[in-house]
């Protein structure tokens, strides 16, 4: 069916093309300017190089129509179905499609400024080598969606299911990642720099060769992801799920850090595979000589075989690994004892302030410190009570005790520097 066959049923200028069957119409270098097509039947029609501004296209069917090379400003495919659909080419300014099906729709080589995409299913959708400004895709479905060699400018990607989609050989610094579902996505090569990205799942991803630069990753899933010399030096990963990453040949440096602890696993498989990824980690940041960080996956790994006792319901283990833990920081952490030390000090000479001393020399606090390094300069005397009496020495013995403990854990911490 051609414009001129339809156009006689209508009289002329009437650009009001509601509800009809316009299956197979040509449109093509037409200016449609102020049309309205909402509800109407429009598969496989063509509007190659038509100009439409102003035009409404809701909840239409527009399945293998033809729009390739048109100027579109200000056009509304709200609830449209354009599975199929051809914008190759095509100049997209203003353009609205939420909750639109356009499924394998062809955006190849597209000029995109504005556009909304959200709660779109763009499965198998092809924007290869198109330029996106301001454009939102929040909550799309871009499973299997190609965007390899696309410019990115103001995007939002939050929330979108992108299974074994293509973002190879891009740059996405400009994008909006936030909580996005990339599982078996494609990064190769692509650009994530100077991001902080949120709770993005990126479940057996290839990383490869990918720079994430001084990017900061909160609590991310890197399950299975494959990170082969990728670039993450000065890169932060907070929180994350690491189980079975690969990072071989990374590009790491001291500033490159992985912290917190991510609780994600369920079983006590899924914390032995937690606890290995962390050990085959540290590997690579051994070959490159950097202890810094070695320690700190030592000490994520060491607490994964502590979660992971509980979950077997070896308490005892867990036990001792859960006061390693508290006390030495697994033998890593110099604070955790400096900690105890200055509490059990600031503690102890709090009740030598308390209680009435007349004799004492230097005040509670050189006390404090005597009597955790070495034994009590003099006994405690010429007290009110016999039985503060009691106590103080009580806390004079505790103290020394656990001084003396507290300075053998610390001394074991720091010879640990030359461990890792």
């Amino acid at each position: 069916m051609t414009y001129e066959t339809w156009h006689v049923r209508v009289r002329p200028g009437n650009k009001n093309f509601e509800d009809q069957d316009l299956r197979g119409a040509d449109f093509s270098n037409i200016n449609l300017s102020g049309a309205e097509f909402s509800d109407s039947s429009l598969s496989s029609a063509n509007f190659k190089n038509a100009k439409l501004s102003n035009v409404g296209f809701s909840r239409a069917e527009l399945d293998g129509a033809d729009f390739s090379g048109a100027e579109l400003n200000n056009v509304g495919f709200s609830c449209a179905e354009l599975d199929g659909a051809d914008f190759s080419g095509a100049e997209l300014d203003n353009v609205g499609f939420s909750c639109a099906e356009l499924d394998s729709a062809d955006f190849f080589h597209v000029n995109v400024d504005g556009a909304v995409f959200s709660d779109c299913n763009l499965n198998s959708a092809d924007f290869g080598g198109s330029e996106l400004i301001n454009a939102d895709f929040l909550g799309a479905d871009l499973s299997a969606a190609n965007f390899q060699d696309t410019r990115f400018e103001n995007v939002d990607f939050r929330d979108v299911h992108a299974f074994n989609v293509d973002l190879s050989h891009v740059d996405l610094t400009d994008v909006n990642l936030n909580y996005a579902d990339f599982t078996l996505g494609q990064f190769e090569e692509s650009s994530l720099e100077e991001m902080t990205i949120y709770g993005v799942n990126m479940y057996s991803s290839n990383l490869k060769k990918a720079r994430l630069g001084t990017s900061n990753l909160i609590d991310p899933s890197l399950v299975d992801a494959n990170l082969y010399k990728a670039d993450i030096r000065q890169t932060t990963f907070l929180k994350p799920d690491i189980r079975g990453m690969k990072i071989e040949s990374a590009r790491l440096s001291g500033s490159t850090k992985f912290k917190r602890f991510s609780w994600e696993p369920e079983s006590t498989r899924g914390w032995d595979t937690l606890a290995k990824s962390y050990e085959k980690i540290r590997e690579e940041f051994k070959e490159n000589a950097l202890n810094t960080s070695q320690k700190s996956l030592y000490y994520l790994q060491r607490r994964a075989r502590t979660v992971e006792a509980l979950s077997e319901g070896r308490r005892i283990s867990f036990i001792i690994g859960g006061a390693s833990e508290l006390v030495t920081g697994y033998g890593v952490r110099a604070k955790h004892p400096l900690v105890w030390t200055i509490l059990l000090m600031s503690l102890s000479a709090l009740w030598y302030s308390y209680v009435p001393i007349t004799t004492w020399e230097g005040g509670p606090i050189h006390y404090s410190i005597a009597t955790f390094v070495t034994s009590a300069p003099h006994p405690p005397n010429s007290l009110q009570s016999d039985f503060l009496d009691i106590i103080t020495q009580l806390v004079v013995l505790v103290e020394t005790y656990l001084g003396t403990v507290l300075i053998i854990l610390l001394g074991y911490v720091l010879g640990n520097r030359d461990v890792f």
